[in-house]
């Protein structure tokens, strides 16, 4: 049983701060082969040494310099994009680039994450969800 909202004093645990990252938003096209090809995108990912935030239906969020510093994540992204590109063609678009943002712990005792707080966010989805599949845009 779920614990009553009334009962539940949770504190803030949010610790940040500013640093460069390299970020990829990558859309997955949606259809029977969904599946694999995240499959296959996450495998690629992992080859080199993204941190992937978050998969949320066809939707992939990629981080470099986080948590760890990664000296080298400017190059990392570009090879990355690179690889993805030859791999998925037409099957996914990509908006890619380098900001410095807000990076930590958000949340609370009960709920934490480790994220980086990506600066216009929504124009970023907006954008990417106007591109072409096989479109690849920096930004």
């Amino acid at each position: 049983m779920w614990p009553s909202r009334n009962k539940v004093n949770l504190q803030e645990t949010t610790e940040l701060r500013i640093t460069t990252i390299d970020y990829l938003l990558i859309l997955v096209m949606e259809d029977l082969n969904l599946p694999r090809r995240i499959f296959k995108a996450v495998s690629v990912i992992q080859e080199f040494d993204g941190m992937i935030e978050s998969i949320t239906s066809t939707l992939i969020t990629v981080y470099f310099n986080v948590p760890l510093t990664q000296p080298d994540s400017n190059q990392l992204r570009n090879d990355l994009v690179n690889r993805l590109s030859e791999t998925f063609g037409s099957d996914i678009s990509i908006l890619h680039g380098t900001c410095e943002c807000q990076v930590g712990n958000v949340g609370n005792e009960k709920r934490k994450a480790y994220t980086a707080l990506l600066p216009h966010y929504k124009s970023k989805l907006s954008k990417l969800s106007s591109m072409e599949f096989g479109e690849i845009q920096e930004i």
